[in-house]
């Protein structure tokens, strides 16, 4: 799943209201993105909120509509501007995570 793919990104969407609710039911807090120690305020580079509506969705999407996702892949923009005025991040970068062991290779 790629989540720089507005379709997926709208996924992500529809089920955040239901995970919310879940979140609510089992009487705890939802998590927070919050910023690291020696990051740029704002950018929130942990991602708590992020993962679990991720993960939530890929179990919800995988038992109602029977779809599984091995690996998923995003887009995150952190750090100043390249340039004045540039929507261009100096710490931008894309995380791929693998959610089914049998994409990962290792070295034989």
């Amino acid at each position: 799943m790629i989540f720089w793919d507005t379709a997926n990104t709208r996924l992500l969407g529809k089920w955040f209201a239901n995970f919310r609710r879940f979140v609510r039911q089992k009487g705890v807090q939802l998590p927070q993105n919050l910023d690291a120690a020696g990051s740029r305020r704002g950018d929130r580079v942990l991602r708590y909120r992020d993962c679990a509506v991720i993960d939530y969705t890929l179990r919800s999407v995988a038992q109602v509509e029977g779809i599984t996702y091995q690996t998923v892949r995003g887009v995150f923009l952190e750090g100043k501007p390249a340039f004045p005025g540039s929507k261009i991040a100096l710490k931008s970068h894309i995380q791929i995570a693998a959610k089914d062991r049998a994409c990962i290779v290792s070295p034989t």
